[in-house]
């Protein structure tokens, strides 16, 4: 018993380093921000009314500078990651499973990545969502919408890297020690969406979650699993305002093959074998 509530201990402790260190990189640019408006408008510092403008002004640019905000967090937290482990005498690779895949052995991954992210984001949008709640959601996406080149990397390289570690690499792993596997899969994309905001993105972000879990238990390497979070957000958070048409029609067709592309490349990862996914036997992660 002792064994299985330090494992969801751990579990969730990674968790919440993840969050706090988003919450020391929003520190840093609050301070930097608010350092900044006062050399810009020192006067502004002398009055009730000042200060409150210059927070709100701090907040417009931390909502703005998502992709140094996601920079600075993905650093701190894989630095501590690092040194925890190696003051244990462990290895961070090893304590995730980022084993060895065959590369060849990753178009599924690609596949299936792109595919699931076309069909959420089309069935997503065809659903008749509360106008408050798709208002919550618009303003959301307004807020943080970013089109710099450091945000575009961040969010499609950093991100998913720093979000396999914690979720799949070690929330999920911890769960599976003390509960059935399907059970942690769900836990953990449960928590995982619950960090993406507003109800659509959370459906998104556990949809995508549950199946980047399915990936990183059938390769057994978290190479996989971020290889899909990859191409996920990238379909997702950009190529799929440029697949979108006008024509209904076409718009199903695209629907239709994304489909088709899901179902062929979710039955062949569960019939082919695990020997020719990886060069070599690593064990089970869910043990």
């Amino acid at each position: 018993m002792k064994r299985h509530i330090r494992d969801i201990f751990k579990g969730f402790a990674y968790i919440l380093l993840y969050v706090v260190g988003q919450e020391i990189a929003v520190f840093f640019l609050s301070f930097y921000f608010s350092f900044q408006s006062a050399m810009e408008n020192p006067d502004a510092m002398s009055t009730e009314a000042g200060m409150m403008q210059m927070m709100e002004d701090v907040t417009a640019r931390i909502l703005e500078a998502q992709g140094p905000l996601l920079m600075i967090a993905f650093l701190i937290t894989m630095l501590v990651l690092t040194v925890f482990f190696r003051a244990r005498g462990k290895r961070l690779r090893e304590e995730v499973w980022a084993m060895p895949v065959r590369i060849t052995m990753l178009w599924p991954v690609v596949l299936l990545g792109a595919s699931l992210a076309l069909v959420t984001c089309y069935l997503i949008s065809v659903i008749p969502w509360p106008e408050e709640m798709l208002a919550t959601y618009e303003t959301l996406y307004a807020n943080t919408v970013d089109t710099s080149v450091l945000t575009f990397f961040v969010t499609v390289l950093f991100a998913p890297i720093l979000e396999e570690v914690i979720f799949r690499g070690l929330a999920f792993t911890r769960f599976c020690r003390v509960m059935p596997p399907m059970a942690a899969l769900l836990l953990s994309a449960v928590i995982f969406g619950a960090f993406h905001g507003a109800l659509i993105w959370m459906i998104y972000a556990i949809i995508g979650g549950a199946a980047m879990t399915l990936v990183y238990m059938k390769y057994r390497s978290l190479y996989a699993s971020i290889l899909m979070h990859m191409v996920f957000n990238v379909v997702g958070g950009y190529l799929v305002t440029l697949i979108v048409t006008p024509s209904a029609a076409v718009d199903l067709l695209i629907l239709g093959a994304a489909a088709a592309v899901l179902a062929g490349v979710s039955l062949y990862l569960l019939r082919v074998p695990y020997e020719k996914l990886a060069p070599k036997k690593k064990g089970e992660i869910v043990e």
